[in-house]
């Protein structure tokens, strides 16, 4: 039985006999075998030549095997609400006779992949429809019948509205080159009205006020929000100008500023503190130790860097996928960018979002 570590919960429930094997159907085998090829290349499990060859194999049969199915859904004379309640099935388990919840939970997952590519895409690349995109995201994720915290990205709402925002802004200071339409940009909440309400949120309060069932980890769950507070705020500065440059903002911005990135660090320390006794919350911590590294490298705290990087291989190891890995790579490179332009009389190096993100990595999909 192989049992690959891709779920926040204990995966006892998640190993497959050889007779189960037998039942199951040909594309979840092709895409079964990959994710447990990728698990032993990354736990450095048998030959890692072949075991990555099986991956790309196994990948080309899906990719063939799904392009088939599409057509095939493409016939007019098929029933499309069999294949729809397949992917229902896949996605939501018991929720497949929901199918508002369905539908919701398609919408909720679309959106915050969109929203968190974002985050990490250059200016010049958020084309011209991303503001519109996020402005209508900005209108529906409070409204859809989801249980976030149930999902592989469960981020408070009210965080999740400012990171739309920043998007927002990112895309329109883009976009106002482009079009002469500027109606559109006025409902959009000032970069200093997004700040006040990232501080205004008390990530203890969000948590214990969760439903019952989470009551037991709200420490935890504070803990979890406390990162993506604090990593929203500095991603605000880090990639909106004037306040990317941390050595020549105001004071006020300067020490908040660094008053977060502490308080990120100590959360995300505290975080896999915690792993060892079963708290699994630092799986779903990918996006904030990403900004909290960058920070990291803009202030020359190279001793933090290398326990984000250390914590970011923890992470890999655990859960099989290599995003990680490949996050610390980027941190790294980062770091030696930052380098070249710090002298001995800086205290903060200034982050240039979208010179950082020129080749738009993907490790955070």
């Amino acid at each position: 039985m192989i049992v690959p570590d891709l779920s926040p919960c204990g995966t006892s429930v998640h190993r497959i006999t050889v007779e189960d094997w037998a039942s199951v159907g040909e594309l979840p085998k092709h895409l079964y075998v990959c994710m447990v090829s990728l698990h032993r290349v990354v736990k450095c499990l048998g030959n890692e030549d072949e075991n990555r060859a099986l991956i790309l194999n196994h990948q080309a049969y899906a990719a063939r095997r799904l392009y088939q199915m599409i057509i095939d859904v493409a016939h007019p004379r098929l029933d499309t609400r069999l294949v729809e309640a397949a992917c229902a099935k896949a996605l939501i388990g018991s929720w497949e006779e929901d199918m508002q919840g369905r539908d919701d939970f398609v919408r909720f997952v679309i959106s915050v992949i969109d929203i968190y590519g974002a985050t990490m895409t250059p200016s010049k690349l958020l084309l011209e429809d991303t503001l519109a995109e996020h402005l209508l995201y900005l209108r529906i994720v409070g409204s859809l019948q989801v249980d976030v915290l149930s999902t592989l990205t469960p981020i408070p709402l009210e965080i999740l509205k400012a990171t739309i925002a920043i998007n927002s802004h990112r895309a329109a200071v883009t976009d106002q080159h482009r079009i002469s339409d500027q109606q559109r940009y006025q409902h959009l909440p000032s970069l200093n009205a997004i700040l006040a309400s990232l501080r205004q949120f008390d990530s203890y309060r969000w948590a214990y006020g969760l439903p019952s069932h989470y009551v037991l980890e709200a420490e935890n769950w504070a803990l979890f929000a406390t990162c993506y507070q604090s990593a929203t705020t500095l991603y605000l500065f880090q990639s909106c100008s004037p306040t990317a440059d941390c050595s020549t903002g105001d004071e006020l911005h300067n020490n908040t500023r660094r008053g977060t990135y502490h308080i990120l660090v100590k959360s995300i320390t505290e975080l896999f503190g915690r792993r060892l006794q079963g708290c699994t919350h630092y799986k779903y911590v990918l996006w904030p130790m990403v900004i909290c590294g960058i920070e990291s490298a803009a202030r020359g705290e190279r001793n933090d860097l290398k326990f984000l990087c250390s914590s970011l291989e923890t992470t890999t190891l655990d859960l099989g996928t290599l995003s990680m890995r490949e996050a610390a790579e980027f941190l790294e490179n980062v770091w030696a960018a930052c380098g070249l332009r710090r002298s001995h009389l800086m205290d903060c190096v200034a982050i240039d979002w979208d010179e950082t993100f020129k080749l738009a990595p993907i490790f955070l999909i």
